[in-house]
């Protein structure tokens, strides 16, 4: 079974931002939100995947600090295009001729970019003409996805992104709340067809809401996990969960 079958916990947001690409066909769309949110499992399990394959081409690149040399040999490599060494533009127009579909470009943890290029410097102003060159209206066949942790470096970045912004998608990918964490491990724990302790689920829920608003959070990720070794290993009471939490030290 396809991961977007398992993928629970933002359906309308999905439903809406796919709407919005299909509609609108935006420039750029901006996801942003707290670390460990679940931003990544959004984009590659619920909106990525629930684009119409005969419309769409996704990219999906997880950002280094050298972006502007990692994107040509990602996008050529993604969509079968032979090897060359152009500039941004002649890229887009190799990717408009060589495809009917409309690629969704998406650059993950995007926070490591601005991280280097956050100082102002003539390397951040060529960054930031490079990030112009994919989004230009010119080139219609592309939609650029930036996800991000939000903080204030983020919209200073772009705040000298010019219009590009102006024109974009904005929307915001929060920590869900403990209820629907707990829906969803009991839905897909039944899909499944296995057993897990209530004791165990009101374990993993509590420390989740417990590390919320904690310095090291208790995040889905490792909900995720914790989820993933005991049915693995086939352990479902309380006993074993915390066992797997010492050995594994989450």
């Amino acid at each position: 079974m396809e991961d977007r079958d398992w993928y629970h916990g933002r359906k309308e947001l999905t439903l809406e931002l796919s709407r919005k690409l299909h509609t609108e066909r935006p420039e750029v769309v901006h996801l942003v939100g707290p670390p460990k949110s679940g931003k990544t499992s959004f984009v590659r399990a619920g909106f990525l995947a629930h684009l119409d394959p005969n419309v769409y081409q996704p990219v999906y690149v997880r950002c280094q600090q050298d972006l502007d040399a990692q994107l040509g040999d990602c996008m050529r490599r993604t969509l079968g295009l032979e090897p060359q060494h152009t500039s941004t533009d002649a890229l887009i127009e190799q990717v408009d001729a060589a495809l009917e579909k409309h690629v969704v470009l998406v650059l993950d943890q995007f926070e490591r970019v601005i991280e280097r290029y956050g100082s102002g410097s003539q390397a951040t102003r060529e960054f930031e003409s490079f990030l112009l060159n994919l989004c230009k209206a010119e080139h219609p066949g592309l939609t650029l996805v930036l996800v991000s942790r939000q903080n204030s470096a983020y919209w200073d970045f772009l705040a000298r992104f010019g219009p590009a912004t102006e024109r974009g998608v904005y929307e915001r990918i929060d920590r869900l709340e403990p209820r629907r964490v707990e829906a969803i491990i009991r839905l897909l724990v039944r899909r499944a067809g296995l057993s897990m302790d209530r004791a165990v689920v009101r374990r993993l829920v509590g420390q989740y809401a417990e590390g919320m608003d904690a310095t090291r959070p208790f995040t889905l990720a490792h909900v995720q996990s914790l989820c993933y070794m005991m049915a693995r290993e086939q352990w479902s009471d309380l006993q074993q969960y915390e066992a797997l939490r010492r050995a594994d030290s989450v």
